[in-house]
C-alpha cells in the first residue's frame, strides 16, 4: 500500500499548478514534531501542506512538506518561495537541515556538509564534468548573486508579507462550521484519497502540473525504441512548456518536434502511469492539432484529408469500391446493406473493406453473425471513415464531419447496437 502510495501527494499539483516543497533530513523521532510544526505554520499562514517521505536510516528521515503555488503568477510565486526557508527553519530546530544540493539549496551548503565533503565534491564534480553536462543545476558553489546571507535575510523578510497575505486570505475564507461526524462516519485517514483532482485542463495548464518525475520513460514504446528524451512524454511536455503553447506562445512549432509528436502510437500507457493525473493522450491529441496548421506537418495530411472529403475513405477508391469483398459471400450486397429496423450495424471500415489482404476479416465476421441468426445491416456506399486517422492527425473538425455522417446514417436505418471488427473504428465509436 505504502508503495502504491508513494506518489500519490503529486497529484497536488493538478490545482497548483505548481508544486513547491522543502526537501529535509531529520532524526527519525522528530519527524511527528517537524509534521504538527508544519501543520501549525500552515494554519497561521493559510497554506496547505502536503508532507510525505521515506525513512533512509534506522536513525534518520527525509521528509517532504509541499504546497501549492502558480509560476505564472510571478510576484506571488516569487513570495511564495520564502515558505520554503520557514519550512528549513522548522527542521533545523527539530534538528535536521536542508537535504539536496540543488539550485536553492546552495546557501546551505555549509549547513548540510562540512568542508572536507564540499572540497571533496567540488574537486569531483570539476574533474568529471567540467562543462556541466551530468545532472544539470546541481550546484556545489553559492551563486555570486546568493550569498546565503542576503539569501536568508531577504526571504526572511519576504516571509513577512507573505504571512501577512495568508493570514489575510484565511480570514476572508474561513468555511462555514461543519457538524462533528457522527460515529457512522468514516474519517479519511490519506485527505488526497478523497480530493476531488480537477480533469484535464488544456495544454498550457497540463505542461505546468508535469512533475518531470520520468515514470511515463519506463512505459512508453518509442522513447524505449528511440532513446531520446525529446520522444518521451515528459520531454515532449517540456518542450510544449518552454514554447509555450496553448499559453499566447507565438514561435513556430520546430520540425523536429513536430516529428516527435507524430512518432507517439498515442497508446496512452503514459496516462496510466502520470502521478499527477495528466491524460497525456487528450495532450497529444490537442498538441498534433496545433501542429497540423503548421506547413511541415499539413503538407503530410493533404492528400489523406483530400481523400476523405472526397470520397470518404483513406485510398481514394470510390464508394462502390467499398463492397467489393462481399461478391465472394452467398448472400447479395442488397440483402446485407441499407435494411430498415435490423439490430446490429456492422461497420466493416476502411482496411477491412478496401484493402485486399483485409477482406477474409469482414467476410469471415458477416458469415458469423448470418450463422448466430442476428438481424444485421450495413452502410455500403455511404460509410465514411470513422475518422480515426483525422483525429490521429489533429484534424478535430474534419474528423466531427465525418463521425456525424455515419451517425446519421446510422440513425436513418434505425439500428440499436453496432459492432466493429476494426480497433481504430471501434475506438472511435466508443469513445469519441
Amino acid at each position: 500500500r505504502e508503495w502504491e502510495e508513494r506518489f500519490r501527494a503529486l497529484r497536488a499539483k493538478r490545482s497548483g499548478p505548481t508544486l513547491l516543497a522543502a526537501k529535509v533530513w531529520l532524526p527519525l523521532d522528530q519527524v511527528d514534531g517537524f509534521i504538527h510544526d508544519v501543520e501549525r505554520l500552515g494554519r497561521r499562514m493559510g497554506v496547505e501542506f502536503y508532507n510525505y517521505g521515506s525513512i533512509v536510516t534506522p536513525q534518520a528521515a527525509v521528509a517532504f512538506a509541499m504546497y501549492r503555488s502558480d509560476e505564472t503568477r510571478v510576484i506571488e510565486y516569487i513570495m511564495s518561495l520564502s515558505i520554503t526557508k520557514r519550512l528549513h527553519d522548522i527542521g533545523r530546530r527539530r534538528g535536521g537541515h536542508p537535504y539536496g544540493v540543488g539550485l536553492w539549496n546552495t546557501p546551505y551548503l555549509n549547513d548540510i556538509f562540512t568542508r572536507e565533503q564540499i572540497a571533496e565534491m567540488r574537486s569531483r564534480k570539476a574533474a568529471q564534468d567540467p562543462n556541466d553536462i551530468l545532472n544539470p543545476g546541481k550546484l556545489y558553489h553559492t551563486l555570486p548573486l546568493l550569498p546565503p546571507i542576503a539569501f536568508k535575510v531577504g526571504l526572511s523578510a519576504l516571509s513577512i508579507p507573505t504571512a501577512l497575505q495568508g493570514r489575510l486570505r484565511r480570514a476572508f475564507a474561513r468555511p462555514a462550521p461543519q457538524p462533528a461526524p457522527s460515529p457512522e462516519t468514516p474519517v479519511p485517514t490519506l485527505a488526497l484519497s478523497t480530493e476531488t483532482v480537477p480533469s484535464y485542463t488544456g495544454v498550457a495548464n497540463e505542461s505546468l502540473i508535469c512533475a518531470q518525475c520520468g515514470y511515463c520513460r519506463t512505459v512508453c514504446p518509442v522513447f524505449d525504441a528511440l532513446g531520446w528524451e525529446t520522444t518521451a512524454p515528459r520531454g515532449k511536455i517540456s518542450v510544449a512548456k518552454n514554447l509555450h503553447l496553448g499559453n499566447g506562445g507565438t514561435g513556430e512549432m520546430p520540425e523536429e518536434f513536430i516529428r516527435r509528436l507524430y512518432e507517439c502510437t498515442l497508446c496512452g500507457s503514459c496516462k496510466e502511469i502520470c502521478p499527477t493525473g495528466i491524460d497525456t493522450r487528450q495532450l497529444w491529441l490537442d498538441l498534433r492539432a496545433m501542429a497540423s496548421a503548421t506547413p511541415a506537418a499539413s503538407h503530410a495530411f493533404d492528400h489523406l484529408s483530400q481523400c476523405i472529403a472526397d470520397e470518404c475513405n483513406i485510398t481514394c477508391e470510390s464508394g462502390d469500391a467499398r463492397t467489393l469483398w462481399m461478391q465472394r459471400l452467398d448472400e447479395t450486397p442488397d440483402s446485407l446493406v441499407g435494411q430498415q429496423g435490423a439490430e446490429w450495424l456492422y461497420f466493416a471500415g476502411c482496411v477491412g473493406s478496401l484493402f485486399p489482404m483485409a477482406n477474409g476479416i469482414p467476410r469471415s465476421f458477416v458469415q458469423i453473425m448470418a450463422r448466430a441468426g442476428l438481424s444485421f445491416t450495413m452502410l455500403g456506399e455511404k460509410e465514411c471513415c470513422c475518422g480515426f486517422p483525422l483525429l490521429a492527425a489533429g484534424r478535430k473538425e474534419q474528423a466531427r464531419q465525418a463521425a456525424m455522417l455515419n451517425i446519421a446514417h446510422a440513425q436513418a436505418l434505425g439500428v440499436r447496437k453496432i459492432v466493429t471488427t476494426c480497433p481504430s473504428c471501434y475506438h472511435t465509436w466508443k469513445h469519441d
